[in-house]
């Protein structure tokens, strides 16, 4: 589920920029290589041209917004199954076994949600643009400036830690299985040796 999740998001943000990238490009060039602001429409040069131009650029910007939209639903979903499987893992583990912490899933539960309050933010701009477009655009510093940097370093700092003790595990079985003689990954076959 993470990993469906994951690719989904991923792709939703590869669309959104891609089809960004082009609409500024081309606004960019239609403002350079035509003529915007008399289309002789009236005598006083009303600039109707950069009124279309500005009115298909939204329109486009509008197009993105859905799907940067989806994006934040898939990024909630990423934190909160992470932040049911640490929970769920702090309560198999042993006391002293290194594990995620609780407070780095709280982190990413909080991303999360206000991913979700986002995507609602994101939806009720069609009733009230100004309104909730400061509340996303608080939600998105929030999250992409403060929260999500804090999550990440907790999780350089964690990971490390979490490498050796994996290491340390798998040196562990592979003593036993030496000790035991159980080396059935090894061992050779005497079928083979003829």
């Amino acid at each position: 589920t993470l990993f469906v999740l994951a690719v989904a998001g991923g792709l939703c943000e590869l669309l959104s920029s891609l089809m960004m990238t082009g609409t500024r490009s081309m606004a960019s060039f239609l403002s350079r290589d035509f003529e915007l602001n008399d289309w002789e429409v009236s005598d006083n040069g009303d600039g109707i041209g950069w009124k279309v131009l500005e009115l298909s650029y939204m329109m486009n910007r509008g197009l993105t917004l859905w799907v940067d939209a989806f994006e934040w639903l898939c990024l909630g979903g990423i934190f909160a199954i992470l932040f049911f499987e640490v929970l769920d893992e702090k309560r198999q583990l042993k006391e002293d076994a290194t594990s995620f912490t609780q407070i780095w899933a709280n982190v990413g539960l909080i991303i999360g949600l206000l991913g979700w309050i986002e995507l609602i933010s994101d939806i009720l701009r069609t009733s009230d643009w100004r309104l909730f477009s400061g509340i996303s655009q608080m939600i998105t510093i929030i999250n992409l400036w403060i929260l999500l940097p804090i999550w990440l370093i907790m999780l350089g700092m964690k990971l490390p830690k979490m490498k050796q003790t994996f290491e340390d595990q798998g040196d562990e079985r592979m003593d036993e299985t030496h000790l035991t003689g159980d080396d059935t990954h090894t061992a050779t076959s005497p079928a083979t040796l003829n």
